[in-house]
């Protein structure tokens, strides 16, 4: 067994090896005796000690010792006071300090990116942080409102391209310093030149104040981004309430139409997760910046990330997948003769009488077309459309519809016997899926012949009728839908 020694190094308590305590001790009393005529003397010790904290610290994470090796690599990584007589006047490349860009694991709020491209441009991390925040308000609240994932996604793009600063030597290269003797020296010597000791002195009287400054800036922010985002989340659940209930048509029949009976859930929790994470991440954001807290080791935001990726990826899935399925429709004709014997024709509308919650029918003299729901299903009536023709000896009915599957069949949806002719609708509804678009019934009649649709839903081809009961569409006169 070896005999351990606890000391403090840099305010940090550390449980060492007795060798490596010597080690130590001897190190600091020769760095100590070198300084001690040094006007800036006590302040270099103190970050000498800080520095060597953060190298013990790394070393030793996984055993809790400080062993005699490691006490000797940290004292060789900041060096000695021979290598400080050896290069005294060793500033760094003349002055100019070569940084790294990394994302700053010590000051960060999500990533750290903000607080590493202010380590690297050498200015102050609130500022960069002003700016991003800046940005998304100028594409959340402008007319470039619709593009509000453009600042988020940049922001995770550097994310994931800007590596963290693991190690302690990264933290100091990220600011383009050497964690050596020689360079705390340098720096300590250069602030003392720059401050002034009018500064120097007010600095240890008011040694919060700046900290203080900042930390009200972050928490404004903070409180700022919570606001934001919690507007945004709930006008996002108002809206999606509110589209459930203005839709004639339900959520999921409209989904399953569209995507397929087996993508709804999947398509709602994909939009959710567009469009609400990006609102999350700030909030999240905002409830850290305010009450100064630090993100946890679990990293939420990239797991945010992660899922907003997620549902980016299963949206342009569904989408694509849903356009190649109605790209690939061909469009059929049935043709059907009625004879000539007939001087009028009856048009019944299948299942019209049926009740319903919303109903759309325009008409006019040469076209009907009629929508009904109930529930969760929908009735999409095929559009009738009469050409009058001068030279027509007969009736003749022209089915027509945009097929995507079963494209060897031609429509079927006009049935006539004894001067009715019978049109059936397609009835959609949360289990089914659109499987043929545009369906019109081309009456070609002459000019003398009487047709009409039979009640409920009459009309006589001789008037103009417009009548829905969805709000949305009830202004006086229905817009022309088709």
């Amino acid at each position: 067994m070896k005999p351990v020694v606890k000391a403090c190094i840099g305010r940090t308590a550390f449980t060492l090896e007795e060798e490596a305590y010597n080690i130590l001790k001897e190190y600091l009393d020769s760095l100590e005796k070198h300084f001690s005529q040094n006007p800036s003397g006590k302040e270099i010790m103190e970050e000498i000690e800080v520095r060597l904290a953060e190298l013990l610290s790394e070393k030793c994470s996984s055993s809790g010792v400080v062993s005699v090796q490691m006490a000797r690599e940290a004292c060789d990584t900041l060096g000695s006071v021979k290598d400080i007589d050896e290069e005294p006047k060793s500033s760094g490349d003349n002055g100019k300090k070569a940084r790294k860009l990394f994302r700053n694991p010590d000051d960060k709020i999500l990533g750290g990116v903000c607080s590493g491209l202010a380590a690297y441009f050498d200015k102050d991390t609130i500022l960069f942080r002003i700016i991003a925040i800046g940005i998304f308000l100028l594409f959340a609240l402008t007319a470039a409102r619709a593009a509000f994932w453009v600042p988020v996604a940049a922001y995770l793009a550097l994310w994931l391209a800007i590596p963290e600063a693991r190690t302690v030597g990264q933290r100091y290269q990220m600011r383009g310093e050497k964690n050596t003797v020689e360079s705390i020296m340098y720096n300590a010597g250069k602030g003392a030149r720059e401050i002034g000791n009018s500064a120097r002195q007010f600095n240890k009287e008011h040694p919060d104040l700046l900290r203080t400054v900042a930390r009200s800036v972050s928490a404004i922010v903070g409180i700022l981004l919570i606001l934001i985002s919690f507007t945004a989340l709930i006008a996002l659940a108002l809206s999606a309430a509110g589209a459930s209930l203005a839709l004639p048509v339900s959520l999921a029949t409209l989904f399953s139409s569209l995507a397929g009976p087996g993508n709804v859930t999947l398509c709602i929790i994909a939009i959710m997760a567009t469009l609400g994470i990006p609102f999350i991440c700030i909030l999240y954001s905002g409830i850290l910046m305010t009450f100064n807290l630090k993100s946890p080791k679990w990293k939420p935001g990239l797991l945010l990330f992660l899922a907003w990726i997620a549902g980016l990826g299963i949206l342009g899935y569904l989408g694509a997948s849903s356009a190649i399925y109605f790209d690939s429709g061909e469009r059929l004709y049935s043709d059907m003769d009625l004879g000539s014997g007939s001087r009028d024709l009856r048009i019944v509308m299948e299942n019209s009488d049926a009740d319903y919650d919303y109903i759309y029918l325009d008409a006019d003299e040469d076209c009907y077309k009629l929508v009904m729901t109930d529930g969760d299903k929908v009735y999409l009536y095929p559009t009738i459309r009469l050409c009058r023709d001068q030279e027509a000896e007969g009736i003749e009915v022209r089915e027509t519809s945009v097929r995507f599957t079963e494209k060897n069949m031609l429509p079927d949806f006009c049935t006539y016997s004894d001067g009715v002719l019978s049109i059936a609708p397609t009835v959609l509804d949360k289990d089914s899926r659109i499987r043929e678009i545009g369906r019109e019934a081309i009456i070609r009649i002459p000019a003398s012949t009487q047709v009409q649709v039979e009640p409920p839903r009459y009309h006589d081809f001789s008037t103009e009728q417009c009548h829905t009961n969805i709000r949305a569409l009830k202004d006086g006169k229905c817009p022309r839908l088709f």
